[in-house]
């Protein structure tokens, strides 16, 4: 990955105080944006979430959340 979208996944990270992150994802497939992803688990549930990579900023899109049962 390179250094500034992992900068970035890691500041998003930190900010929204995410635990147990236990993937990440990036793609530059949709240039001039980046299209990143990531999965954590919770207590009781497990989330993913989706941000767009703008060049100086990054923007939450969507977050998934999956309860456990």
């Amino acid at each position: 990955m390179p250094m500034a979208p992992g900068e970035g996944i890691k500041g998003v990270i930190k900010e929204l105080r995410i635990p147990n992150v236990d993937q990440v994802s990036y793609s530059h497939e949709l240039a001039p944006y980046g299209l990143m992803g990531i999965k954590a688990h919770y207590k009781n549930g497990d989330a993913t979430i989706y941000m767009a990579d703008q060049g100086d900023s990054i923007v939450i899109l969507a977050s998934d959340f999956y309860p456990r049962s």
